[in-house]
């Protein structure tokens, strides 16, 4: 019973700090705060980990038009990007980063994460 509660990881995820550019953090463990999405997410990205896809499939199941996620490097901070389709098809999306999406949207990419991770 021990290890099990020794184990587990409480969050509390804030849109505002999940949205901004960060610099390069502790990759291995979602914070309790979510200020290093990024980084656990470029190490998913790096070992191109099977869960990343997963994350990506559930995320696209509940936000309409979904298509990817993307960790990118813009001097020294990792930015996460998001592809929308905004015209419905299968075609071509664009991309934005995180700043532009809904709180509940990087509240669901948190939470995902913390699963997944």
């Amino acid at each position: 019973m021990t290890q099990f509660t020794t184990n587990m990881s409480f969050y509390r995820l804030f849109p505002d700090t999940i949205r901004t550019p960060r610099r390069p953090g502790n990759p291995h463990r979602l914070n309790e705060q979510g200020g290093n999405l990024a980084s656990v997410l470029r190490d998913m990205q790096k070992r191109r980990s099977t869960n990343l896809g997963y994350m990506k499939e559930a995320l696209g199941k509940v936000v309409p038009g979904l298509m990817d996620l993307q960790v990118a490097q813009a001097g020294g901070y990792f930015v996460v990007k998001v592809k929308h389709n905004s015209s419905g098809s299968q075609g071509d999306g664009a991309w934005f980063d995180l700043s532009q999406d809904s709180d509940g949207t990087l509240r669901l990419l948190g939470l995902l994460t913390a699963i997944y991770q």
